[in-house]
């Protein structure tokens, strides 16, 4: 039995109001919340910074520039995964 399915979200009643309370804000995309998440993000994992993106293939991207991987390097990704995996490595 699968634990954490792949297609359901797990969304509460908490992540509903806390969308609703962004929504009703003039940041949708980079305000006060989001600087919050990056101060714990940075605290929780003991890093100096830490950069909140919009998406998984933004992360993946970022992640490969911050470890220096260029055009010729190789990078090996999972057979089964979504294609932002593979995405990210062809983007640099």
């Amino acid at each position: 039995m699968i634990k954490i399915p792949l297609s359901e979200p797990s969304i509460d009643d908490n992540d509903k109001l806390a969308i609703i309370s962004s929504l009703k804000t003039p940041h949708l995309t980079d305000g006060p919340k989001l600087r919050k998440f990056e101060e714990k993000f940075s605290k929780i994992t003991n890093s100096k910074f830490a950069i909140g993106v919009s998406n998984g293939t933004s992360a993946l991207f970022l992640s490969l520039l911050g470890l220096g991987i260029g055009k010729d390097d190789e990078v090996i990704v999972p057979d089964m995964t979504f294609i932002a995996t593979a995405n990210s490595v062809l983007d640099i």
